[in-house]
């Protein structure tokens, strides 16, 4: 008989602990999707993100970087959609609480907007980002550095093609 209790009391506790833990993961859940809803919507107040929020560990913002001078991974795809005029993806990466992917998004549509119709709401956009003054990660060759998003964007004018050479002097990123 006091096997038996004994078996009974140990299934309860792992009964219980499974439902605890489900409850904290449901609790953690509704907070994460509550923070980003907040976030994206503009109301948290003085809520500093971290570098890990803004961008992603490998995320660069430039044309070459390394001595290879190989384009970094967001250079190529955000290429590949201006090559593509895929509207869609750009203003996906508009959207994104990911800076360097925002940065790039501006890019190409100002290089974009003398051959597609943007919006006004699209342009105001533009406009609030390309003033922006946080600092977000930058390659130019082995020289890596963080610039404010207004840096970045400062010399890119409609219908420049990014990947043509430019002289020496040009501060291209």
């Amino acid at each position: 008989m006091f096997n038996l209790l004994a078996i009974i009391c140990a299934f309860w506790a792992i009964y219980t602990s499974q439902y605890q833990m489900n409850v904290m993961k449901s609790t953690y859940l509704l907070a994460t999707f509550l923070f980003s809803a907040h976030l994206l919507a503009g109301q948290i107040g003085d809520i500093k993100l971290t570098d890990a929020l803004k961008y992603g560990a490998n995320d660069r913002y430039g044309t070459s970087c390394g001595i290879a001078g190989s384009p970094p991974e967001a250079r190529k795809a955000v290429e590949q959609m201006i090559q593509n005029r895929d509207v869609a993806a750009l203003e996906v990466w508009l959207e994104s609480p990911n800076l360097v992917k925002m940065t790039y998004a501006a890019e190409a549509f100002i290089r974009l907007s003398n051959e597609i119709v943007l919006t006004p709401e699209l342009t105001g956009k533009i406009k609030v980002i390309t003033s922006r003054q946080d600092l977000i990660p930058t390659c130019v060759g082995c020289t890596h550095q963080k610039l404010t998003i207004a840096q970045c964007l400062a010399e890119i004018e409609p219908g420049q093609d990014i990947q043509a050479p430019h002289d020496q002097t040009s501060r291209r990123y």
